[in-house]
């Protein structure tokens, strides 16, 4: 508990002091590790994230004689982060604001994106959420009242996505 009395949780800002005193009251208390991250305020008064680890230096008999941690600072991440985040809404802004459905698998056929277009093609034809981009088309297949059309489509767009040539068919 010295930790407590060197100052340094005068240092941590006044919104995360209770935050980081109950993570180091259960690594006191409950040999729980000390792992937050949170604003810290350095010599030179400058505020900074950082991300620390702490673990209880224990003896023979288990009491503890002390602490080891590392302090890293991650304001450049943390500004990195929250321009990722920005970036990613704007991006979703633009593709929910198109009237074509954008979808986006990995190679197993995972769906990792879709458009409000898209989400509400597959809400409209009962398959949101429905697994991964083959097991949907195989249930669309199902559903779909001409099978012709269905082909037609399907061959369509294999041949040429951006043709549009696929023709209607209705699920």
């Amino acid at each position: 508990e010295p930790a407590h009395g060197d100052g340094w949780l005068e240092a941590v800002h006044p919104d995360h002091r209770p935050h980081v005193e109950r993570a180091w009251d259960a690594l006191v208390h409950d040999d729980v590790p000390f792992s937050p991250e949170y604003r810290f305020r350095r010599p030179d008064e400058s505020v900074v994230w950082v991300a620390c680890r702490a673990v209880a230096l224990r003896d023979e008999g288990g009491d503890a004689e002390g602490y080891l941690g590392t302090v890293l600072d991650v304001s450049q991440r943390r500004v990195a982060e929250a321009e990722r985040e920005r970036l990613l809404a704007q991006s979703r802004a633009v593709l929910d604001a198109a009237t074509d459905g954008i979808l986006m698998t990995d190679l197993s056929g995972e769906v990792l994106f879709s458009n409000a277009a898209m989400d509400a093609f597959w809400s409209d034809a009962g398959l949101a959420g429905a697994g991964t981009i083959w097991e949907r088309i195989d249930r669309l297949s199902r559903l779909t009242t001409s099978t012709d059309s269905y082909r037609r489509l399907l061959g369509g767009v294999a041949l040429g996505p951006e043709r549009g040539d696929g023709g209607e068919f209705s699920p």
